[in-house]
């Protein structure tokens, strides 16, 4: 699950945040009074959005570095009416700011990790599992593909149950349409019929 972060010592900014996050995604909030509470805690996820009230080149540095593994897009939380310009956060709006005017900052956040995870997910794949995949969006039997690939069908069904298990898709349309958006297939080599 997505993860959002808000560092502010307001709590009832924080709740009002909280609640139109929730109310537009799916993600886990974690809300903390001081950035110094953050570091401690260490949230545990590949890419965090903060926002944060704090302006101070030090602390942005501070927050950005908490996990050099991980993606940190900091946002900054201010309550001026106009738009501030500082160029150590990744964007900046105002706690006046309208629930949709967060909701277009944060969506764009989200769906980049969404493309980004998908991308992991595809690279999970081995390459025999995409073998396997590449030859079953052609349309040919258990049988046929460990003929093709010289394994036995025992084989072929196990990397089905796990290429099923990695990608969550049950269907031989659903794992076509998802061998063609990754390029693990060509169209051309691809019998329609074969997918009714």
């Amino acid at each position: 699950m997505k993860k959002i972060v808000i560092i502010h010592s307001s709590s009832i900014i924080c709740r009002g945040l909280t609640d139109v996050i929730k109310g537009y995604f799916n993600v886990d909030v974690f809300v903390f009074p001081s950035v110094e509470e953050f570091i401690s805690r260490k949230v545990d996820a590949r890419k965090l959005i903060v926002f944060t009230e704090h302006a101070e080149n030090i602390i942005i540095s501070q927050i950005r570095n908490q996990d050099a593994a991980k993606e940190v897009v900091i946002i900054q939380l201010h309550n001026k009416s106009e738009s501030i310009e500082n160029t150590c956060f990744d964007s900046s709006i105002s706690i006046w700011a309208e629930p949709a005017d967060f909701y277009n900052i944060i969506h764009p956040q989200l769906a980049a990790a969404e493309t980004h995870s998908n991308e992991i997910e595809n690279s999970n794949l081995t390459i025999r599992e995409k073998d396997v995949l590449r030859e079953v969006s052609t349309g040919l039997t258990n049988k046929e593909i460990a003929e093709k690939l010289h394994i036995s069908i025992h084989t072929v069904i196990s990397h089905r149950k796990n290429i099923t298990a990695k990608l969550g898709i049950k269907s031989i349309s659903g794992l076509t349409v998802y061998a063609i958006i990754n390029n693990i297939v060509d169209t051309n080599s691809i019998d329609p019929n074969s997918l009714i």
